[in-house]
């Protein structure tokens, strides 16, 4: 059950990330990372902000979306 939780928790941000900054983007964080760049650094290098802003913004998102 919180195995399934966390995909689907991962698979909404990044489908978030790719909306907001375009799949190519989503590419060279993924090439960045691979070239052992630590993944806060990677994060930020490529799409210009912290992993945690884009995290809350994304969350802000949900809650905005899903409101009960």
């Amino acid at each position: 059950e919180q195995a399934l939780l966390f995909y689907v928790e991962s698979f909404s941000f990044v489908s978030y990330v790719i909306q907001n900054n375009g799949f190519y983007k989503m590419k060279l964080f993924l090439m960045e990372f691979a070239k052992q760049t630590p993944f806060s650094e990677a994060f930020e290098k490529v799409f210009g902000r912290s992993f945690k802003d884009i995290a809350s913004q994304w969350q802000r998102d949900l809650e905005r979306r899903f409101r009960a």
